[in-house]
């Protein structure tokens, strides 16, 4: 009930009023407690006024008591209670509860799935037609399409299709209104904003932004990265939903390869953890593939196929070509003769590493003073040009040097030196002194010769010269050299004179101690001797037969011929002192060659 100001609202009478005179009077809230003098009684009548206009959200009733009291002060009645009730006037409109409402809904959801419920608050008078609420959307933002509805009643808001992308808007903005009245024109209302935040489903896969991609990488090389590649994945970053998981599915049975995530790009970063070889394979494909670490959830309206996206990166093996290789890098071919012009010389074989192989590889000379050699261009050996002796004026250090070059594919790499060079041949051993030559066809043991001037060399190394000149009396020396090699097993003889090259493969007949049987020696030697007195016969002018050997018999008869010129000239060098220490046969023979 609402009161006006100065408007009678209700009267109190006491029956005693028949009897006595009686004076009214109120208390309580509204009189004498707060409000103050919101109410008063007309002691006389007993009408009760209203001062001023109550607002019933503040004051909903008023607990009074009404006196009746004589002039002495006699109460002939009990205390009436009264209870003043304000009458709720639609003064308020409704409003919503929270200033910022936000929900949340999963995106791809179905039809009818409850985003949440908004509420309004009335503070008219509770079940009355002031209070009585309907909701309604006013507008979305954005408006196309319509995902959205509400309860006019409940106000719960519920999605009206299965479409809600957040890949295409996370996010939604509904205008509602709420009004009383039972949502009649006349009725109070007011507005509100409510947000709607979409979640993010895995419903859309990762994919790569090539199709396919190459790289090269130097063959040998180990724990390098040799590509990143990037995906795009619509799908919220930094969640479960958009980090890339990467595979190799294919190409990578040997374990060349190892792929992983970088966390702060989600990039697929492809390393090499075993070497590849060129020669092995030019070439790997490798078949990469990416997930998201979050379960994949197909949307209804999806036309994604497959979870999981690929690609092909072809890796390309670069041949690591640091050219052949010669080690090492000096080749040396010694040779004991001269060596007349078209021989043939075994060169030095290069490897390329990268094929394991000489093959294919080219050579050239890059250096050869005063051109000495040629070269075969697709082995390396060579062939001289012109005769090779010690006794060149080009020859240094007993050696011709030639500079060859191996090559690849047209490009110089690698540098090596052949060395042809000639070797100085020494005689016998250091026990030569006391070894047999031959058993002398004698009939008589011989003389003692004992001439300070008879020398043979003696061992300095298992490779000898020895240079020896016999003649007769008036005649002067012819000297032819020969080369002996002494060797386990057997000797070799070389003459410069004559181009004769033979060797006394096995000698049976080596003792313990390094000596050699008669037989051996005599078998090995006479024929060569006989070969060099031949030679000598030959001569047609027989200008130096004074020079050549005379037949000798032992019955005394001695030989008038010079001395051993080889063997006295050279005696220092050779080393020739085992000669005064010869056994009794071969003094005789000594003797016979001393110069008279």
């Amino acid at each position: 009930m609402g009161f006006s100001s100065c408007d009678v609202r209700a009267q109190v009478q006491s029956d005693a009023a028949q009897n006595y005179t009686i004076f009214y009077s109120i208390s309580g809230p509204g009189v004498d407690k707060e409000p103050f003098n919101l109410f008063f009684i007309e002691k006389d009548t007993g009408d009760i006024f209203c001062t001023r206009s109550i607002d019933r959200e503040q004051y909903q009733e008023f607990p009074i008591y009404a006196y009746a009291t004589t002039a002495d002060g006699y109460a002939p009645e009990y205390p009436l209670p009264l209870v003043f009730k304000v009458e709720d006037d639609n003064d308020n409109a409704p409003y919503f509860e929270n200033k910022v409402t936000v929900f949340t809904v999963p995106e791809n959801c179905r039809t009818g799935t409850s985003v949440g419920k908004v509420t309004a608050i009335d503070l008219d008078e509770p079940d009355t037609l002031h209070t009585r609420l309907k909701y309604k959307i006013l507008q979305q933002i954005p408006n196309n399409p319509r995902h959205f509805t509400v309860h006019p009643d409940t106000g719960v808001i519920t999605t009206t299709t299965p479409l809600l992308d957040r890949e295409k808007c996370d996010m939604y903005k509904l205008i509602m209104e709420v009004r009383d009245m039972g949502g009649q024109p006349f009725g109070l209302f007011n507005t509100g904003t409510i947000t709607i935040s979409l979640e993010d489903e895995n419903d859309n896969a990762p994919y790569f932004t090539e199709t396919s991609y190459t790289v090269e990488v130097e063959e040998n090389r180990i724990d390098v990265e040799i590509l990143r590649m990037a995906v795009h994945d619509h799908d919220l970053p930094n969640t479960p939903h958009s980090r890339a998981v990467y595979q190799i599915l294919k190409g990578n049975e040997n374990g060349t390869f190892q792929i992983s995530t970088d966390p702060n790009t989600n990039e697929a970063v492809l390393c090499i953890v075993k070497p590849l070889n060129y020669e092995v394979n030019r070439q790997v494909v490798l078949q990469i593939g990416v997930l998201n670490e979050a379960q994949f959830a197909k949307a209804v309206n999806s036309k994604t196929t497959t979870t999981m996206c690929t690609t092909i990166v072809t890796v390309k093996v670069k041949d690591h070509d640091e050219g052949p290789e010669c080690q090492p890098p000096v080749k040396v071919i010694q040779s004991e003769d001269c060596l007349p012009a078209g021989t043939e010389l075994l060169g030095y074989k290069a490897v390329d590493p990268d094929r394991g192989t000489g093959e294919g590889l080219r050579y050239k000379k890059i250096q050869d003073e005063d051109n000495w050699f040629e070269i075969n261009e697709y082995t390396g050996d060579l062939k001289t040009v012109k005769v090779l002796d010690r006794e060149s004026t080009f020859v240094k250090n007993n050696q011709y040097n030639v500079s060859v070059i191996a090559f690849d594919a047209g490009i110089l790499f690698t540098c090596f030196c052949v060395t042809v060079k000639k070797t100085v041949k020494k005689c016998f051993p250091e026990d030569v002194a006391q070894q047999n030559l031959i058993v002398s066809n004698t009939e008589g043991p011989g003389e003692e010769v004992m001439d300070a001037n008879i020398r043979l060399p003696t061992q300095t190394s298992n490779v000898c010269d020895t240079s020896m000149s016999v003649g007769t009396l008036g005649g002067q020396g012819v000297k032819t050299q020969q080369s002996f090699e002494m060797v386990k097993g057997g000797y070799t003889l070389d003459t410069n004179k004559g181009g004769g090259h033979q060797t006394l493969e096995s000698v049976k007949g080596v003792t313990d101690t390094g000596r050699y049987t008669y037989s051996d020696w005599h078998n090995f030697t006479q024929p060569r001797l006989g070969e060099k007195v031949y030679l000598c016969g030959q001569d047609e002018e027989h200008k130096l037969c004074e020079d050549y050997i005379r037949s000798y018999n032992y019955e005394g008869k001695g030989s008038v011929a010079g001395s051993v010129g080889c063997c006295s000239d050279r005696q220092e060098e050779e080393g020739l002192d085992f000669l005064d220490h010869l056994e009794p046969k071969f003094r005789t023979l000594a003797k016979t060659c001393v110069k008279k």
